[in-house]
């Protein structure tokens, strides 16, 4: 069973290189009936709430969701366990891993194929006495502790996996998780994306600013993916291209447009002509207030429409219904924009 995770920190915002991340794992968990872990590196102390928001924005689905700051007492019982078995040492009041020692020479990437490590092998932090765990350290920790066993994350980390992976070795000399390392993001002059970088990038600034509906960051994501097989992502250089992005979002409106309008239309000509039937059911004022907010709604989303028909059955629903707190809004909205223009 794979199990996976997703592991952002708590730095800056989530941007559209981590979202392709969290899309990336979160599908070959679903594909493969596997665990799918949500881990927040905590590495300031401030609420979390924004990251559980755009999981659920985006309806991924996981099984857990855990803290690192939550999770002390874990990383405390593997450092007492690495001291007693003499894999680090104090030194300056910190407590140092034997990387020289203990070091990683190379490890198998699915897509990569063998990485050597051509990095330093100094010693290195994993802690210091107070108990203030570095990122390494946790994040292999938590690995561990959890059996994920696929980790797809950015190829910024491939150094940090060497190191990981040293650690890993003195506590479980087996079963080593899968890694795919993606490439990294840049924008169109090839500069490096991160949370901090520029919030342009941001996936709220996305939806929110350029009015960019999730389906088409669904669309745009998965292009990196080819079959839907792990040996088929792309490791081409992810440019995040703009331009690019709002013709995806132009081709997705064109598309829903038509259907929307036509359902719509199907939709609202009935309500009108069975309207003496359907003012006797009871309460049907509150459920024709619900349907026209959601008609409105979408018709407001597809802010390029501009269909007569639709229009004209919409004034004429609220002119029926006499919706008051409609009628002062949205009514006088669609006179001034629409009925003006129209003949009846």
């Amino acid at each position: 069973m794979i199990i996976t995770r997703f592991a952002p920190n708590n730095i800056g915002n989530i941007h559209i290189g981590n979202i392709k991340i969290a899309f990336i794992s979160w599908f070959f968990y679903f594909k493969n009936n596997g665990f799918y872990i949500l881990r927040i590196d905590s590495i300031l102390n401030k609420k979390n709430s924004i990251i559980y928001k755009i999981f659920k924005k985006f309806k991924i689905s996981i099984n857990i969701k855990i803290e690192q700051k939550n999770r002390k007492k874990i990383y405390f019982k593997y450092l007492k366990y690495l001291y007693k078995n003499n894999f680090i040492y104090i030194k300056n009041y910190f407590f140092y891993f034997k990387y020289k020692k203990f070091k990683i020479k190379k490890f198998y990437d699915i897509k990569r194929g063998f990485i050597y490590n051509r990095y330093n092998y100094k010693d290195f932090i994993i802690s210091d006495i107070n108990f203030n765990f570095t990122y390494n350290f946790m994040s292999i920790i938590d690995d561990i502790n959890l059996s994920v066993n696929l980790i797809i994350r950015g190829s910024e980390h491939i150094e940090n996996t060497f190191k990981q992976l040293a650690i890993y070795k003195c506590i479980n000399k087996f079963n080593y998780p899968l890694f795919i390392h993606l490439s990294i993001l840049v924008d169109n002059y090839g500069k490096k994306i991160s949370k901090s970088y520029d919030n342009k990038y941001s996936i709220i600034n996305i939806l929110n600013i350029n009015n960019i509906f999730k389906r088409t960051i669904y669309n745009y994501i998965f292009g990196f993916i080819k079959k839907y097989k792990l040996t088929k992502i792309n490791l081409k250089i992810f440019r995040f291209n703009f331009s690019k992005l709002k013709n995806i979002n132009n081709n997705f409106i064109k598309k829903s447009k038509s259907n929307y309008i036509n359902k719509l239309n199907k939709f609202l000509y009935y309500i009108i002509k069975y309207n003496n039937f359907i003012t006797k059911i009871k309460n049907i004022k509150l459920y024709i207030t619900n349907i026209i907010l959601y008609i409105y709604n979408i018709y407001n989303n597809f802010y390029t429409l501009y269909n007569k028909n639709l229009y004209f059955l919409l004034y004429k629903m609220f002119s029926i219904y006499n919706i008051p707190f409609y009628k002062i809004y949205l009514l006088n909205f669609i006179k001034r924009n629409i009925v003006n223009k129209l003949s009846f």
